[in-house]
């Protein structure tokens, strides 16, 4: 879920029995209240990812390792909660 707002503040959620939260509504009335629901899950999404992986290596010589990510980037996070899109600052 991407939310401006602790999702606990907006919608019912639970703890899966392998700790993942989870909403209890579904995407369409996630929807209807505004919020975007991702499925980072789905093969096309990872295929989509290995090939952003594989792309920066041949573009910028760099090597994403996407199991060792950081997840608390400020600047990322600040970035995408503002909404932007197009191309991410380097």
């Amino acid at each position: 879920m991407i939310s401006p707002a602790p999702l606990t503040d907006l919608v019912p959620v639970y703890k899966t029995n392998r700790d993942e939260v989870t909403t209890q509504y579904d995407m369409n009335a996630l929807e209807r209240i505004g919020l975007l629901k991702m499925d980072f899950l789905g093969l096309t999404t990872l295929t989509v990812l290995q090939d952003a992986v594989r792309m920066v290596e041949q573009n910028r010589g760099i090597q994403l390792d996407l199991e060792n990510l950081t997840l608390d980037d400020e600047g990322t996070y600040n970035f995408f909660r503002a909404g932007h899109h197009g191309d991410f600052p380097v």
